[in-house]
């Protein structure tokens, strides 16, 4: 479950809200990178990364790395964040095919 907080000094509430009309194109992980870092930039990086109820852990956990978090918290394109996740699964998927039994 989800539940919007709003930032301080704003009376805007936060929270997106997406409606695909084709998830067979959909790419929810890099359209995610692309809010925060429309959020980063609309509220600061500060704002965003160092908010009371982020959880560092839990992202990091969500993404499967810390790459994504640590590209956007310094202010690298999200193309190129995209861009390094693509490549990190490309590169896991060519791993583990070595290991698959089936």
């Amino acid at each position: 479950s989800f539940t919007p907080f709003r930032f301080p000094r704003t009376d805007r509430l936060n929270c997106v809200k997406i409606n695909v009309t084709d998830d067979r194109i959909f790419l929810p992980a890099s359209t995610s990178i692309y809010i925060l870092a429309a959020m980063a930039n609309e509220y600061g990086a500060d704002m965003l990364w160092e908010h009371p109820e982020f959880n560092t852990d839990h992202f990091d956990r969500l993404y499967g790395t810390d790459m994504v978090r640590n590209e956007l918290k310094h202010g690298t394109n999200p193309d190129k964040v995209v861009l390094q996740m693509r490549n990190g699964i490309r590169a896991f998927v060519s791993q583990r095919k070595n290991h698959l039994l089936y």
